[in-house]
């Protein structure tokens, strides 16, 4: 674990990051361009920013990064559909069940066995993504539930994927995945009239856009990675879930959207339950000092 103001300075980078993300809520509730046009321009300005980074002599063409690269781009495309068809906190709480579903694949596996003592902050995730998708608010639909909760089986395989395919270039392989994004939607999800679309964007949209691609995408992991590497990465892990209790609070200033407290209770337990497992594997941690920080939250 980094001691000192590398600690002290790594986290508040990381925390600076999960506020970048965090706008994609607000933003996404106040544009009106077509949900794909949108994801495609603020894919290829991220891609293109980072692009400086990408060493493609150091990517591995296998199939972890096919899987990151895949899951990535559901990824995007879920969450920006969800946060269009259901509450800000539902949409961008439910990737961070995570946890849980990386729980269910090493117990289907038989690499672990349950144990209340251990595997308690799962129950609390489980209970809370329960509670979350029981939510009646005015802008809460199942449609949008089921996409969000899209966004956990994604970011789970790109979870385990990318912890080998991002090794040695991370802020390349953001470029990459994002380009790749991009190309998915020009190819499969673009609409036919898509150039309609472009021409009428208003300068205040370009202008959101912009920023979505350039700070909230590769400005937001670009501090997310710097930060890391002087920080433990339970401790980001600690963090990351901010990006929904303040793309939550952004909607609800900037938007006037407010959960109910059917889903504010249940984006509380997501929370509750993803700090709860991150104490508990830096515990395990702390007696296995060769093993990985945590599990949680080792995106691109």
């Amino acid at each position: 674990m980094v001691k000192g103001k590398w600690f002290e300075r790594g986290s508040l980078l990381v925390l600076l990051g999960t506020v970048l993300w965090s706008t994609n809520a607000p933003f996404f509730k106040i544009l009106q361009v077509d949900s794909y046009v949108a994801i495609f321009i603020r894919a290829t300005i991220a891609g293109i920013i980072l692009l400086p980074a990408l060493r493609l002599r150091q990517i591995k063409w296998d199939r972890c990064l096919v899987a990151m690269l895949v899951s990535y781009a559901a990824l995007c495309i879920g969450i920006v559909l969800a946060i269009r068809n259901t509450s800000a906190n539902i949409a961008t709480g439910m990737q961070y069940t995570a946890p849980l579903l990386l729980f269910l694949v090493s117990w289907l596996k038989g690499e672990v066995t349950p144990s209340f003592h251990k595997h308690w902050p799962l129950l609390v995730l489980l209970t809370g993504l329960l509670v979350s998708m029981c939510s009646k608010g005015s802008t809460v639909t199942m449609r949008g539930n089921l996409l969000a909760l899209s966004t956990a089986v994604s970011f789970t395989i790109m979870t385990v994927s990318s912890k080998r395919a991002t090794a040695n270039n991370p802020l390349g392989m953001v470029s990459l995945t994002n380009l790749f994004c991009a190309l998915i939607v020009l190819l499969f999800f673009l609409p036919p009239n898509a150039g309609e679309h472009l021409a009428a964007i208003t300068q205040t949209e370009w202008v959101i856009l912009i920023f979505l691609g350039v700070f909230q995408i590769a400005g937001g992991y670009a501090l997310y990675y710097i930060g890391l590497k002087t920080t433990a990465s339970s401790q980001a892990a600690m963090l990351a879930p901010f990006e929904m209790v303040l793309g939550s609070l952004w909607v609800a200033i900037f938007v006037g959207e407010f959960p109910d407290w059917v889903g504010a209770a249940g984006s509380l337990l997501i929370v509750i339950g993803v700090i709860g497992e991150v104490v508990i594997t830096r515990k395990k941690d702390t007696k296995s000092p060769s093993k990985p920080h945590s599990r949680v939250n080792q995106t691109i």
